[in-house]
Parts: C-alpha cells; structure tokens; sequence
C-alpha cells in the first residue's frame, strides 16, 4: 500500500501512543503524518495545511476527536475520518457513525487494522476524485453531477421536481454566468408547448433558491439570474 501521496492528521493526546503510531505510520507505510496532541492544536493544523485523511482518538482535552470532526465537515464533507478509541460506548459509536465515519477502530488497534482502515480512506478518496471530475461543488455543502443529475446537500439528496432539476442543471452549466429569463425559459421549456410568463420563471427560481445554500443563486438587476460558485 503506497501512501507516499497522502497526508494523515494524527490526533492522540497520549505521547507515545502517538508516537508509536506515527513511526509506524512513516516507516512501514510511507505516510506524510502530521502530528497534534488535541482537537484544538488538530484543527490549527487543518486550517493550516493539506490534510488527507483525518485519524483520531475520541477522548481528548480542550476539544474531542467529535466534536474535530464535525468542525472538520463543515469545513471539507468528504474527506476520511478514522476513529480511534479505547471505549466501547454506543453513543458515541452512533455519533460517529452519524459523521460519515470512514472507520471506528477500538484500542489497543493491530498494525493490520489500521491498514485496512487507511486503505478504505484510499479508496474513499479516488472514488471522489472521479466523482468530481463529474460533479459541481456549489458551496462546500453542496454538489450538482452532471451525468446523474443528481444534487445533494450536507450529504443528501434534494428531490427536484421536472423543472426545478432542469433549472438547475441550466445554471450548473452556466455557472457564474448572468441567465436572463428568455435564457431559462427557452432551456427548461424547450420540450413543451408552454407560453412565456416572467412569472414562470420567478416562482420557479423562488423554489429552486429555497433548496439551494443561501446566496449561491443570485437575483441580478434587468431581469437576470446568475448561480454563483465559490472559487
């Protein structure tokens, strides 16, 4: 397994547990690791530098490998988070599990388990890439694919209607580009023998914005719509 191309987060408040696991982690496996001794010091190096994979312990001073992970989401959705903990406690294993979490490993964890483990988040990470090549992240929460026409908000799949899916297929193509009424109508009615009615278009625009992250669909003076994607 070569990990040479990715960064691992390792966040243990116990000195040589994470010592032990670090070394491990750089000489058999080839990791870039990078170090922290609680959430807090985690997150400072999150926001810091280029993390791949997020591998945790639960209990920790200051800030939990929990609540780490939900800061983390907010941040980057999809990226691996593997727990590591020495409790057995189904409240937090759901919690966990709620987190998208990649794997939930109880200590003392095997040299082999922890492989296994990295290997999923391997696989989890190539499976976006793709994924991406595909797919529009509107906002850091929120992803439109192409192929599948398929949108999906903190996770999950937003139903559209006919023409919501349509509209919103329209303005992930145009991304960033100001779409007049004429524009939308001509794409999402083009099928049908519908007449032309700006209200038409503002009430549909007024259910696909209520799906849509706040401020990503922009109402532009003149009559023009513009899906505006954060760079």
């Amino acid at each position: 397994m070569d990990l040479n191309h990715y960064t691992i987060l390792f966040v243990e408040d116990e000195d040589d547990i994470r010592e032990n696991y670090a070394f491990f982690l750089r000489a058999r496996l080839g990791c870039n690791v990078i170090e922290a001794k609680d959430g807090q010091e985690a997150l400072n190096v999150f926001f810091q530098k280029k993390c791949d994979i997020i591998l945790t312990d639960i209990s920790m001073p200051n800030i939990d490998g929990l609540a780490l992970a939900k800061a983390i989401r907010k941040e980057k959705v999809g990226i691996p988070i593997v727990f590591l903990t020495a409790y057995s406690d189904n409240d937090k294993l759901l919690e966990a599990l709620q987190l998208q979490t990649t794997s939930y490993l109880l200590k003392p964890v095997s040299r082999e388990k922890i492989m296994q483990a990295l290997q999923k988040a391997i696989e989890i990470i190539k499976i976006q890439k793709t994924h991406n090549e595909n797919c529009l992240w509107i906002t850091k929460t929120a992803i439109y694919c192409f192929e599948e026409k398929e949108y999906r908000l903190n996770g999950k799949i937003v139903k559209l209607t006919e023409y919501e899916g349509k509209l919103l297929h329209f303005l992930c193509i145009n991304k960033n580009i100001q779409l007049s009424s004429i524009d939308i109508f001509s794409e999402v009615w083009r099928d049908s023998d519908q007449e032309f009615k700006p209200d038409l278009i503002r009430t549909l625009i007024k259910k696909i914005r209520k799906k849509l992250p706040e401020g990503s669909l922009e109402n532009i003076y003149g009559g023009y719509y513009r899906l505006r994607i954060q760079k």
